[in-house]
């Protein structure tokens, strides 16, 4: 009877959580198909750092139920998902990228953050003498659908040469992997 129950407990459980290794290979997907459009915008500018998250979610997808109150992510997402959403931003408080896992950057932690920031007038200048040329990815984890079908993301990128922008988007999984179905909000500044 007990092996019931812990196999009944067990398989309730199956797809509410996530693993690292679907974590990682959709950001690193993600960030294969931006990588390649940024550098079609602009060939000789990279972004080979990526923002530790070990602060949780950002903001643009932090707050799920204000996030389903835009019509497109109420149509395009159910309600189950909304839950699936919830529960993985619990457990994403407690997960951080690592650069081993992320191909070809290099993570900047928050303590590094912290670091440049305290001196905002010369953040980029530090920025560079510790990276070198190159901007950084603000890339939230992903937030699956139930089904593993649709993802939520929210992007950025920021440099030294002034440029930042970013947006929220949706990613359906293909044959070929993950791929942008929509852009929901987009910035720059």
């Amino acid at each position: 009877m007990q092996y019931i129950l812990c196999l009944i407990v067990f398989l309730a459980g199956v797809g509410k959580s996530f693993g690292q290794s679907e974590v990682y290979n959709a950001v690193n997907q993600i960030l294969e198909l931006t990588e390649n459009a940024a550098q079609t915008e602009n060939p000789s500018f990279s972004y080979n750092v990526v923002l530790e998250r070990s602060d949780g979610i950002n903001f643009p997808i932090s707050n799920i139920d204000e996030l389903f109150k835009d019509e497109a992510i109420a149509k395009y997402f159910t309600e189950d998902d909304k839950q699936a959403f919830k529960n993985q931003i619990k457990e994403y408080k407690i997960f951080n990228y690592q650069t081993d896992s992320i191909r070809g950057k290099t993570i900047l932690t928050a303590t590094d953050l912290r670091d440049l920031k305290s001196d905002h007038k010369r953040f980029w200048d530090k920025y560079k003498r510790k990276f070198g040329n190159t901007g950084f990815y603000d890339i939230s984890f992903p937030l699956f659908s139930k089904d593993r079908t649709k993802l939520l993301i929210s992007i950025g990128r920021n440099s030294f040469k002034g440029v930042s922008d970013g947006g929220v988007y949706i990613y359906n999984k293909t044959n070929e992997g993950w791929r942008p179905y929509k852009a929901l909000f987009i910035w720059m500044g």
